[in-house]
């Protein structure tokens, strides 16, 4: 997938904003994910020596990441991939993720004055499904945020996670802004850690404090 995640407007400030226990509420779905990939894995006849000798394998050539293993696991094969994912996440339940209008209307009002992207390691319909339960519509039908998930990032064979070194670089890049201009929220510290490297600026998320910087940085 190879969307236009421009910016909107030359110069205008960029946020990315990670997805899973930054923008979402419930659960961490990490490990159900895992899961159910290894169990769909299974059930097709995969037996666990081939599994691990695929994802060494994988790591070993700098493969990092849920996706990438799906994909050596169809041989970079994107039609399975794309297969083997629609089937991953009918098993993943969402429940545990409310309903939050409140940082709906906030982050509405923060895209006038940034660039909303949802920047995460995580599949595009894992977004959808997220976003269909916090905000009660997907991300298609949401005008002022974009998703810059896993698959955007794909080229030379492989996606680029956000821990992957010139990732963060090859993102800046793709939405038309240097790192100065770009600002990383995420809960981990390994990947702000990161974004710092190159001249991002950087802000920690902890137990479910969007809201409040969000509304900090609008009042700057």
């Amino acid at each position: 997938m190879s969307n236009d995640l421009s910016r909107t407007v030359p110069h205008k400030p960029i946020l990315f904003i990670d997805f899973d226990q930054t923008m979402t509420n419930g659960d961490d779905l990490i490990k159900p994910i895992v899961h159910s990939l290894y169990q769909i894995a299974y059930e097709r006849g995969a037996r666990k020596s081939m599994l691990d000798f695929i994802g060494q394998k994988a790591r070993s050539e700098g493969k990092y990441g849920i996706y990438n293993f799906i994909l050596a696991l169809y041989a970079g094969d994107m039609d399975k991939f794309n297969e083997f994912c629609t089937e991953l996440f009918k098993r993943i339940d969402y429940s545990s993720i409310h309903r939050d209008d409140k940082l709906y209307e906030i982050m509405k009002r923060c895209s006038q004055k940034y660039d909303l992207y949802i920047l995460t390691n995580n599949h595009r319909i894992h977004v959808d499904l997220g976003l269909k339960r916090l905000f009660g519509i997907g991300i298609d039908e949401i005008g002022f945020i974009r998703s810059f998930d896993i698959l955007e990032t794909y080229h030379d064979g492989q996606f680029w996670g956000k821990q992957i070194e010139g990732s963060l670089e090859q993102d800046c890049k793709r939405v038309g802004a240097t790192p100065d201009e770009c600002t990383l929220i995420d809960d981990m510290n390994e990947n702000l850690k990161m974004a710092k490297k190159i001249g991002m600026k950087t802000i920690l998320v902890k137990n479910h404090n969007l809201s409040k910087v969000l509304e900090k940085l609008i009042q700057e």
